[in-house]
C-alpha cells in the first residue's frame, strides 16, 4: 500500500508543477492566447474546415473565459466573502475530483493486484 502512496505523492507533485507553468501563461494572457491559436491553427496543417473549427473553438473559449472574469470581478467588488467561499469552492471542487480519481486508482489496483495471499494447501509440509 505505501507504493501506492508513493505514486499517488508523485502524481500530485507532478501535477502542481506542470499547473505552474500554465498560471504564469494567464498573466500574459493576450501575447500568449495569440501564440496558443497560431499553434493551434498550424497543427492543422493548412486544412481549410479544420482551422475554422480550431479558430472558433478558441474564440468561444476566449468568450467564456472573458465572461468568467467580468462575472469573478464584479462578484469581488459586490461582496468579496461571497467571491471568495466561490474560490474555497471550486478548489474543494478540484481536491475532491483528483481525490477522487486517485481513490478509484487505488480500488482498481488493489482488485488487481491486491488479491488473497497463497496459504498452504495441507501443514503436513510445515517444520516440526
Amino acid at each position: 500500500m505505501s507504493v501506492i502512496l508513493r505514486f499517488l505523492f508523485l502524481f500530485c507533485f507532478s501535477l502542481s508543477l506542470s499547473l505552474l507553468p500554465a498560471a504564469s501563461s494567464i498573466a500574459d494572457s493576450g501575447r500568449e492566447a495569440a501564440h496558443a491559436l497560431e499553434r493551434a491553427v498550424a497543427s492543422c496543417h493548412g486544412n481549410q474546415p479544420c482551422e475554422a473549427a480550431v479558430r472558433k473553438r478558441e474564440a468561444l473559449a476566449e468568450e467564456k473565459r472573458r465572461q468568467r472574469e467580468a462575472a469573478d470581478n464584479a462578484l469581488k467588488a459586490s461582496d468579496p466573502g461571497a467571491y471568495y467561499l466561490n474560490l474555497a469552492g471550486r478548489y474543494l471542487m478540484a481536491a475532491a475530483f483528483i481525490g477522487g480519481a486517485a481513490g478509484l486508482y487505488v480500488l482498481v489496483m488493489h482488485r488487481l493486484f491486491g488479491g488473497k495471499k497463497r496459504r498452504r494447501e495441507s501443514r503436513a509440509d510445515l517444520p516440526r
